[in-house]
Parts: C-alpha cells; sequence; structure tokens
C-alpha cells in the first residue's frame, strides 16, 4: 500500500459507527491504525469526536434562531433592502450619533436581524478592540429595547451581556459586574429563555468569574455553556468555552488538565476557515506547556506557531507574542534575549494605557535580574514599577506592593516567592480594587 494512503476522518467516523459495508477501505481500517501513526491519530481523533457528542453544526435551531429564519423567509425584498441600507446609514454617521439616531428611529431599527447584526459585529472586534465591541454592543441593546416581540428581553439581556464582557477585556471588573447582573435580571423577567442566549451569557460571566478569581464559579458557568453548545451543535462558541475553561484550570493550578482541555478545542476548530480561533488556542498551549514546566516542548509549540503568527500580527497579539517569547527564553537561560523581550512588552504595555499588563510583565523582568544576580537592574524596575503602580487605572491599594518591594530591596530579602505574592496580589486588586496588601507570612 502506498505510504500516501491515510485513514480519512469520514471513514473513521463511519468504521466507528459501524456503517462501513460501502467502503472498499473498510477491511483494511484495522491494519491502518495498527500500523501508521498518522491513521492511529487520525482514529483516536474520530474517537474523541464521537465521544463529544456534538452534533452537526447548525442541526437544531433554538427558538431565537427560528424566529430569525422565519423573519428571513417572510421579510420582502424591499425590507430586507431597506434594513441594510438603514443600517448602513447608522454606521456611517458619527459614533456618539448613532444611540439618537436608534431612538428617533420609528421602524427599521426594530428586527431582531439588526440587533444580532450589530452583536455580529461586537463579537468581531473581540478580544483586540473592546472599545469598538462595547460601541456594537451598545448599539445593538438600544435596538433591542425597541422590540416588541417576545425575544426582545432575551437579546436585551444578550446585549447587555456583551458590554459587559468589553467592558471586563477593557480592565474595568467592577463594571462588568454591575451590567452581567443588569443583564442576568434581564434574563429572570423574561417569560421563557433561549437556550443559545443563555450559553453565552453563561460564556462570558464565567470569563469575568474567573477575572474575579472566583474559579469554582466560572467552572460551573462554562461547563453549562458547554452542555448547551454541544446540545445544539454550535462548534465555534463549543471551542470558545472550551478554551475558557482550559483558562480556569491553569489558573486553579492545573496546567495538565487545561492542555487535556484545550486539546479537545483544537481538534474541533476549522484551521482553514478559523485561522484566529486556531492560532489563539496554539498560543494558549505554550503558555499552559510553560506552566507545566515542559519549556521544551513550549519552544517547539512556538516555533511552529510563527507562521500562523503572519508578518504583522496585530499590536494585542504581538505584544503577548514577545511576552510569550520572553518566558520561553527566560526558562533557557537566554537572559539578554529574555530582557530585551520584556522591556519591549513593558513599554507596548504601558504605551497602550494597561497598567495591570505592564506591572505584571515587569514583574517577569524583576524575576530575570534576581536570576541572573543584576540588582542594579532589578532596583532601576522597581522604580518603573512604581510609577505604573501610581497610575490612575490602578488602585492606590496597590502601591503598598512598592513599599514593601523597596523594604526588600534595602534589606536584599526580593525573592521569587516575593514576586510570585506581588503577582498574585495584582491579579487579585485588578478584580477587588478595595482588597488591601498584605505582606507574605514568610
Amino acid at each position: 500500500m502506498s505510504s500516501k494512503m491515510h485513514l480519512t476522518r469520514d471513514l473513521a467516523l463511519a468504521a466507528l459507527a459501524g456503517d462501513v459495508r460501502d467502503n472498499p477501505l473498510s477491511s483494511v481500517v484495522p491494519h491502518l491504525v495498527e500500523g501508521c501513526p498518522t491513521c492511529r491519530l487520525t482514529w483516536q481523533e474520530a474517537e474523541r469526536e464521537l465521544a463529544s457528542g456534538l452534533v452537526p453544526d447548525g442541526q437544531h435551531e433554538s427558538p431565537l434562531e427560528q424566529r430569525v429564519r422565519e423573519l428571513q423567509t417572510s421579510q420582502s425584498p424591499r425590507a430586507e433592502r431597506l434594513l441594510k441600507r438603514s443600517l448602513r446609514e447608522l454606521l456611517s454617521a458619527p459614533a456618539e450619533h448613532r444611540i439618537a439616531r436608534i431612538e428617533g428611529a420609528t421602524r427599521w431599527y426594530r428586527s431582531p436581524l439588526a440587533a444580532l447584526s450589530l452583536l455580529e459585529r461586537a463579537r468581531e472586534a473581540m478580544p483586540e478592540e473592546p472599545s469598538e465591541a462595547e460601541h456594537f454592543a451598545r448599539l445593538a441593546w438600544a435596538v433591542a429595547k425597541k422590540h416588541q416581540e417576545s425575544v426582545r428581553l432575551g437579546l436585551e439581556a444578550l446585549a447587555c451581556a456583551h458590554v459587559a464582557n468589553a467592558v471586563r477585556a477593557r480592565g474595568d471588573v467592577a463594571g462588568a459586574e454591575h451590567l452581567m447582573a443588569r443583564a442576568r435580571r434581564r434574563l429572570d423577567e423574561a417569560q421563557s429563555v433561549d437556550p443559545l442566549i443563555l450559553a453565552e451569557i453563561d460564556l462570558f460571566e464565567g470569563v469575568l468569574r474567573q477575572n474575579q478569581n472566583r474559579f469554582e464559579e466560572a467552572a460551573w458557568l462554562l461547563t453549562g455553556a458547554i452542555s448547551r453548545y454541544r446540545r445544539y451543535g454550535r462548534r465555534q462558541k463549543l471551542v470558545e468555552s472550551l478554551m475558557a475553561l482550559a483558562n480556569v484550570q491553569v489558573f486553579e493550578g492545573d496546567p495538565c488538565r487545561a492542555l487535556e482541555t484545550l486539546q479537545e478545542a483544537i481538534l474541533l476548530i476549522d484551521r482553514e476557515r478559523e485561522p484566529k480561533l486556531y492560532l489563539y488556542a496554539r498560543h494558549n498551549m505554550v503558555f499552559y506547556l510553560c506552566d507545566a514546566g515542559e519549556h521544551a516542548e513550549a519552544r517547539r509549540v512556538f516555533e511552529d506557531n510563527r507562521r500562523l503568527y503572519g508578518p504583522s500580527p496585530e499590536r494585542w497579539m504581538r505584544l503577548r507574542v514577545a511576552w510569550l517569547e520572553g518566558k520561553i527564553a527566560r526558562a533557557h537561560g537566554e537572559f539578554p534575549d529574555a530582557e530585551r523581550l520584556f522591556r519591549q512588552v513593558v513599554a507596548g504595555f504601558a504605551r497602550a494605557g494597561t497598567g495591570y499588563d505592564s506591572a505584571l510583565a515587569s514583574l517577569d523582568l524583576a524575576e530575570l535580574y534576581l536570576a541572573s544576580g543584576q540588582p542594579g537592574k532589578l532596583r532601576a524596575m522597581v522604580q518603573g514599577v512604581e510609577v505604573i503602580l501610581r497610575s490612575k487605572e490602578l488602585h492606590r491599594e496597590a502601591t503598598g506592593a512598592v513599599v514593601l518591594f523597596k523594604k526588600a530591596l534595602a534589606d536584599e530579602l526580593v525573592s521569587r516567592n516575593l514576586l510570585e505574592h506581588v503577582r498574585a496580589y495584582l491579579e487579585s486588586v485588578r478584580a477587588n480594587p478595595s482588597l488591601h496588601f498584605e505582606p507574605s507570612p514568610s
């Protein structure tokens, strides 16, 4: 048999389902699986796909999707043209005038199709442009409020949750909490809840709870979203939910379990049609491998990913790629390269106004100086962190970390444990600005 002949996904699924009678290759499936690593991997992937219970994309419709299909079927060509024209005119107006234009409209923004179209734009803007995503979500929210249909409360809740998710992504966790509670209240007022609206709100709230270090709640919400997306065959949203759950697991200190969950997500991604989603998943895999101490494997996967990043990734991704590369270089003792990359990341986040990320990257730089025995640079770096922590984005309680830093420097007591303690505090104070800094007992 030619070495180029391998088991296909369709044949593997058919064999597992016991439906290979008409396929001339059915008799050689066991031989292919036993003797060829490539075929064995295809077989294993097919087993996992069947075990996931995922129904084909779009096989089941939710009530909202049924209503949308009915509207699309019954809508006259003229009405469809008018709706598209109204949306074009809305988006051609200055951003600050768009809400007022929606509120003054009498008819064409009342269709759920208009709100859903704006929410799709909000999805497309995340995670790179959370402010743009928030704007489109607020437009969709204003449109949803004009509806007179039974789906109005559900659409209002969904749009509000999209706003909450965008607000969270730009660093305002307290604001996101308020908005998410408001979205839940609208859901409670609805006579019935569309399962896919509930799934997306669970996904957004699960990510918010992770940001708040409320990991048990986050896992519960994300597991619910995963179950609904699996039941309705929404593969892409299932992938997003699995990736979010993997993030929770790594923050809980279980990177090996996170890698298993992420691998399940990767097997479901159509890398040709969803290159960005595939890139994010592979990017996260490198972080998880680093957390698991698998630095050689992390470097191998990172190098494989280079072609996925492309020659000029977006700023959001470019900084995180450099941050990740710096972590790998530090783990391999390549201190000059790691220093250059960490400095680039600290400066980039500072210019972007994301003070927390800049401070966290500075702690990586501090750990590098500590490991390489450069106390002078460590001292200068702490002064830079103080400037960041005293910026208006960060709560004044965070500057208590700087006081401890300075004392430790003066007493020559800076340690990796201290750096990790400060890092954990910064990650917590982001979600709870009133949290006081407490020195480590050790």
